[in-house]
């Protein structure tokens, strides 16, 4: 049995999901089946196995659905409340209306993750590290399908069929310590990315924390497709 913890994990469920069109049309992207069962289930299931028991939902778009399917979740032996939005209010905006300031970090999860971490093993390190925040990073490999090619001065220097480059890309799950919540403005609109770069600007400790289990952002057909295709072998 995983260590009960005290953090709260906040889920950012309130998005439209236009990419996926159709999909989402009758149905809020959280509540869509990936596999038996809808994805908000799986990420709720994710950080219960692990210990975790208080959750909040932001909500919005076609909320009941999500509010009538789980309830306080209390059947599951969690807690779970809703924060809802009454405008778009962004990746980060709706951290200004939980109703107190948590006395622990809080995990900030998307709503479209499929996803196998140890989110134990994230928290503790953060709070180890003493970090205001830490951001979850994935390896995005991107090939340049052309040769590039180096030049000076009109002169060639170098030539490079089909390079392959690597970054950090933002995979999504972030922990905020207590304190970064009071950066949020009230009532606005406030995407993660804003957040991020005021801790910067203001020379906060924003640690990176790289995930390297199942990771799948459902952002696109293809990618729910991909998600319904693994669910099987990944989360038996």
């Amino acid at each position: 049995m995983p260590r009960p913890r005290e953090e709260w994990v906040m889920v950012m469920a309130g998005g439209l999901g236009t990419r996926l069109k159709d999909l989402t049309r009758d149905t809020p992207k959280p509540m869509l089946k990936v596999g038996s069962r809808p994805l908000l289930e799986t990420i709720l299931h994710n950080y219960a196995d692990q210990g975790f028991k208080k959750f909040y939902f932001a909500v919005n778009y076609k909320a009941e659905q999500i509010e009538d399917y789980f309830g306080n979740g209390a059947a599951l032996g969690l807690e779970i409340q809703y924060v809802r939005e009454t405008k778009r209010m962004g990746t980060a905006g709706a951290l200004a209306l939980l109703p107190e300031i948590p006395s622990s970090p809080i995990i900030v999860t998307n709503a479209d993750l499929l996803t196998k971490q140890d989110f134990g093993q994230m928290m503790d390190l953060h709070i180890q590290s003493g970090a205001d925040a830490t951001v979850s990073v994935r390896e995005y490999e991107m090939q340049v399908p052309f040769g590039v090619i180096g030049e000076s001065e009109g002169r060639m220097q170098s030539i490079q069929e089909k390079p392959v480059h690597n970054f950090n890309v933002s995979a999504g799950i972030n922990i905020l310590s207590p304190t970064v919540l009071k950066l949020v403005p009230k009532d606005e609109f406030f995407d993660m990315p804003s957040l991020l770069e005021s801790m910067l600007h203001k020379s906060m400790h924003v640690r990176v924390h790289k995930l390297d289990g199942y990771w799948l952002d459902i952002g696109r057909l293809h990618d729910y497709e991909k998600a319904n295709a693994d669910f099987s072998k990944e989360f038996r």
